[in-house]
């Protein structure tokens, strides 16, 4: 899943971050690697899961991709409520900006999991917000570029253009001076079939 999509959604629509929205594929080293000022957002990806295909000739997968979004708030303190609030507006936002868009043009829109707290301390703290978006594994139209293997390969083969059927019947046409009851080897009917492109 790319992330430049949802962090520009974000940096557009989420006003509460002030485009400080930033990816990287481990929290742990966005984290180390430098502390913005907050509230700040970090888009992370997360698993990919995919279905087994239901088709026995072609593949087709429905695969669900994750993503996290890690927010930094400031840390509430002891008299006010205010920073708590913040952590409900950060994910009205995210809700807002993310549930039912799609990051791309071939995904379901994306859906929310759902958030925990992550840690705090006495200057921040951090929630994690998870969400998915599906898609399928495997071109829904002749006329899409191949997703997989066999798409690829099929898209090599020379183009049907008719087939030819050479009959060799068994009984009673068989010739009984070649083999009996056949087939005796002996073409009796040619049939043909041209597709026109």
């Amino acid at each position: 899943m790319k992330l430049s999509p949802i962090i520009a959604q974000l940096r557009s629509y989420c006003p509460l971050f002030e485009r400080r929205v930033f990816g990287g594929v481990d929290w742990d080293l966005l984290e180390e690697a430098g502390k913005l000022p907050v509230p700040a957002a970090y888009v992370v990806v997360g698993d990919d899961d995919a279905d087994p295909s239901e088709t026995t000739n072609v593949v087709n997968q429905n695969v669900t991709d994750t993503f996290h979004v890690f927010v930094v708030l400031p840390a509430p303190d002891d008299r006010t409520a205010t920073a708590i609030d913040a952590v409900d507006a950060a994910r009205r936002q995210l809700l807002l900006s993310l549930v039912g868009w799609r990051p791309e043009s071939f995904y379901d829109m994306a859906q929310y999991v759902g958030g925990e707290l992550l840690f705090a301390n006495r200057a921040r703290m951090v929630y994690r917000y998870t969400f998915f978006a599906e898609w399928c594994l495997g071109r829904a139209l002749p006329t899409d570029p191949p997703e997989t293997w066999q798409e690829q390969v099929l898209d090599g083969l020379p183009i049907l253009e008719g087939i030819t059927v050479n009959v060799d019947v068994i009984d009673p046409a068989a010739d009984r001076n070649l083999k009996y009851p056949g087939p005796d080897g002996r073409i009796e009917a040619i049939l043909k079939e041209e597709f026109k492109p």
